[in-house]
């Protein structure tokens, strides 16, 4: 029985709270906040369902992980591995131990999520702009520059994931639960142009694309034809003005269109990901089942770099910028296939549950799986295993 008055389920309720609003904001003030949330869970504990295996597709890759550490060599590296992924094993004990109701809250808790991006990217202007009058250069406002807290790859995921939540906010049927049109039309906005201030490439395509979907389910399901043209008019002028007018804009893709199209290796990010792409696919086909082990994974792909004359890569220690493939050589077949269940297997019960916010998720996620190597970073790991988790208990309480 739940009291939600009562100070436990209170501290617990704060602390998840806590969480999703930390993500966005600055990663080392995450381990004390999960480190709490964890404790609070026990305090505030309900006894699991006899035979529930939700969470078991979280674990999974975490077992996987702790396989792979039996099979490395370096055996330091190999637990650091494990210790960085440890939010695939804590987060699925927090949720199913808490006795919170999950269900109840998970609009106040992406709330929460938006408003630590909005902190967030109001302390990354007020940054940029310090920097501007100190130096005088426009570039402050651009690329790694206006995102001090994250990788700009990580920053445009959570906030491309933050207006989808918007959009799945505005077509929500539950007005009461919901943002006013107002702030939701004023945040999106705000957010679609900072994820171009990223100059994140994955980014600005994954949140047009997400604009395109929300723009034609507007024009179709409720029949704003008018407005929807007029929208898809302005995302149009918008495109068109910012490779015109943005030179940090139009080199970011061109220099992607210079690499795919020649056959030289280049030292633009593109070029890069082709090399690492090759050299991990090269590593798998090397040790296809099991994988090189979760501790071995750098070395490997220094020792690839150097034999393949890319001592600069080697000396960076360049991943693969692709979590499939880096799933692949790490931990083979078998840790891939722990890697897409971890995505796939919620989506059956959404289906049946009408909760598509997580196929959104997974997708965008799925997405940036593409170009970053997302879960060899707190910064992905803490963001994928919270939301995947919480999605699985929101569905478990349906």
């Amino acid at each position: 029985m739940q009291d939600k008055d009562s100070l436990k389920y209170k501290c617990n309720l704060y602390l998840i709270l806590a969480t999703a609003f930390m993500i966005p904001l600055h990663k080392m003030a995450m381990s004390p906040v999960i480190g709490l949330l964890f404790l609070s869970s026990l305090w505030n504990i309900k006894k699991p369902a006899k035979g529930d295996l939700s969470y078991l597709w979280v674990v999974g890759y975490f077992l996987i992980l702790m396989l792979g550490y039996f099979l490395s060599s370096n055996k330091d590296g190999a637990l650091s591995e494990l210790e960085n992924n440890a939010s695939f094993l804590l987060f699925p004990i927090i949720f199913a131990f808490s006795n919170l109701d999950f269900k109840s809250i998970f609009h106040k808790m992406m709330l929460y999520f938006v408003e630590g991006i909005i902190l967030s990217i109001v302390i990354a202007i007020v940054f940029s702009t310090i920097k501007f009058f100190a130096n005088a250069d426009i570039h402050s406002f651009f690329y790694g520059e206006i995102s001090p807290f994250h990788h700009t790859s990580y920053m445009a995921m959570y906030v491309s994931f933050g207006i989808a939540f918007l959009y799945y906010n505005g077509f929500h049927p539950k007005k009461s639960t919901l943002l006013s049109s107002y702030w939701n039309f004023t945040l999106i906005t705000v957010f679609s142009i900072y994820v171009l201030l990223l100059l994140s490439k994955t980014g600005i395509l994954i949140t047009l694309s997400i604009h395109l979907f929300a723009i034609f389910y507007w024009i179709i399901k409720h029949k704003k034809i008018k407005y929807g043209i007029l929208s898809l008019g302005l995302i149009s002028t918008i495109i068109i003005l910012s490779f015109t007018l943005s030179n940090s804009v139009r080199s970011r893709f061109s220099e992607t269109f210079s690499a795919l199209n020649t056959e030289e290796s280049t030292e633009s990010s593109t070029g890069i990901r082709l090399i690492s792409w090759e050299v991990s696919w090269e590593l798998f086909n090397e040790q296809p089942v099991l994988g090189t082990g979760t501790g071995d994974i750098n070395q490997a792909m220094t020792a690839k770099f150097i034999e393949k004359g890319h001592n600069q890569l080697a000396f960076k220690n360049f991943n693969a910028h692709n979590q499939y493939l880096t799933t692949l050589t790490k931990s083979g077949i078998i840790g891939f296939l722990s890697l897409v269940l971890l995505l796939v297997i919620p989506s059956f019960r959404v289906k049946q549950q009408q909760h598509f916010i997580y196929v959104i998720f997974a997708t965008i996620v799925a997405l940036n799986f593409l170009t970053e190597s997302v879960l060899q970073t707190q910064s992905g790991i803490v963001f994928i295993a919270f939301f995947t988790t919480f999605f699985i208990a929101t569905l478990s309480k349906n």
